[in-house]
């Protein structure tokens, strides 16, 4: 294949290569996608060819500010509308209704995957932002309004187990709890306020994550891949689980009886009922509660760190990082291997010591010697010790195949992998952003 794609010298043949389709409406850069063929795209033709996919060929220059202008470069001001964007940056303020479009800036717009993940990117970073903001907010409010609700609801408890309903106790009673949570009021109110300010964020990332929806029917009428199981189209399914699973906790169970009366309810009874649901549930049902609120931020963030990878220069990066990962993990299964025996033999050399006889105490004791924290006094002194010198002279033994060997051998692999794909870093790009290909 490298030879075959060595001997193409002109741009246009790799294009007709690379872009005719079959009978099942496939070019040859979807199979590149899908099966990750490198050969395909080692030719400077092939990267000048995804490249102007990238970044659409209408697009003359790299910023997406001024991709709707480009067009005054080729034409006239007699040839189309005046454009207040050129005669007015963007800096300036304007009136939207007043700016006239023109179709060079919709075709900018359609054929650049670039600009569009540009765009979702940012809306994923904003997103990202707001929900951590307001989760932050929530859990640092947690603590404090369980213990005033709880204390709340006892004393209601109290007052409700009061037999004489007319006594001055009672009264003394009502009024107390009274006075006490028209004192919590303000705290109570402000937790109910964040949490529904998150779950109104929600809705709306729910529908963004919702978008693959429309992308399936697009791909569908097209003809086109879609990859469902793309690492980006797990990451929008997570999101969308976890803030639907917690906006149906918030109006399912601690609304309940709260939120379909809010036209006879106020906030603060809404509120109320919040606070009181929430901590008639058992605790280990509140602990849930929290990690999905924390996984609802979790996966946010890594929707945006992933997205860094359609960068140029983040890109190149994490291509080559992918690619000597999994060599590593192969590394590491075979130095866990030789720990496993070393910790063995450890286990029947020093059974008689504490920090050995169990496997599960040997193994910590060998794991943290191979990093360098292992104190070798533990031969010296002890009841059960064993010739010390005999101790030294194994962990001593255990330390150089360990660090003289497996550390070497590691740093060597790791200088060989980067020498064999640190120059394929642009290609491991290009098969990232051909990706978002079928949707654009």
């Amino acid at each position: 294949m490298r030879e075959y794609i060595s001997k193409v010298n002109h741009e246009d043949e790799m294009k007709y290569l690379l872009l005719d389709k079959d009978f099942e409406h496939r070019d040859a850069l979807d199979l590149i996608t899908q099966f990750k063929i490198e050969a395909f795209l080692e030719s400077q033709f092939a990267y000048h060819i995804v490249s102007e996919i990238w970044r659409s060929k209408y697009a003359t220059g790299d910023m997406i500010f001024t991709a709707s202008t480009n067009h005054m470069l080729t034409f006239d001001y007699w040839h189309c509308q005046r454009d207040l964007e050129y005669e007015e940056p963007f800096l300036k303020i304007k009136d939207i209704k007043k700016i006239e479009n023109h179709p060079f800036q919709f075709q900018v717009w359609r054929f650049s995957p670039k600009a569009r993940t540009f765009v979702e990117f940012m809306v994923s970073l904003s997103f990202a932002i707001a929900v951590h903001i307001v989760m932050t907010r929530i859990w640092s409010q947690i603590p404090t309004i369980e213990a005033e609700v709880n204390d709340l609801i006892a004393q209601e408890q109290e007052l409700l187990n009061m037999a004489d309903k007319t006594s001055d106790a009672f009264k003394v009673s009502a009024r107390t709890v009274a006075e006490y949570l028209k004192s919590i009021e303000p705290q109570i109110e402000e937790f109910y306020t964040q949490t529904m300010y998150f779950t109104y964020m929600g809705f709306f990332i729910c529908c963004f994550a919702l978008g693959h929806i429309t992308e399936l029917v697009y791909t569908s009428i097209l003809n086109r891949p879609f990859y469902a199981y793309a690492v980006k189209n797990i990451l929008d399914f997570a999101i969308f689980m976890c803030f639907f699973v917690f906006i149906w906790v918030t109006y399912y169970q601690n609304l309940s009886g709260g939120w379909k009366e809010r036209n006879l309810l106020g906030e603060k009874t809404r509120a109320n009922f919040y606070v009181h649901n929430y901590m008639d549930r058992i605790y280990t049902s509140r602990i849930a509660e929290r990690t999905i609120l924390v996984l609802c931020a979790v996966t946010l963030w890594m929707r945006v760190i992933y997205m860094l990878r359609f960068n140029m220069y983040i890109g190149k990066l994490t291509g080559i990082l992918g690619k000597i990962l999994e060599e590593l993990v192969i590394f590491f299964c075979f130095y866990l291997i030789q720990l496993v025996v070393w910790a063995a033999v450890a286990q029947l050399a020093f059974s008689r010591m504490k920090q050995f006889d169990l496997y599960r105490y040997s193994f910590e004791s060998v794991f943290f010697a191979s990093i360098g924290r292992f104190d070798f006094d533990v031969f010296w002194t002890g009841q059960d010790s064993y010739n010390p010198y005999w101790g030294a002279a194994f962990f001593l033994v255990f330390m150089a195949v360990n660090v003289g060997l497996y550390m070497s051998l590691f740093v060597a692999i790791i200088v060989a992998l980067y020498a064999n794909v640190g120059d394929r870093g642009h290609i491991y790009h290009m098969l990232d952003t051909l990706e978002v290909r079928p949707t654009t």
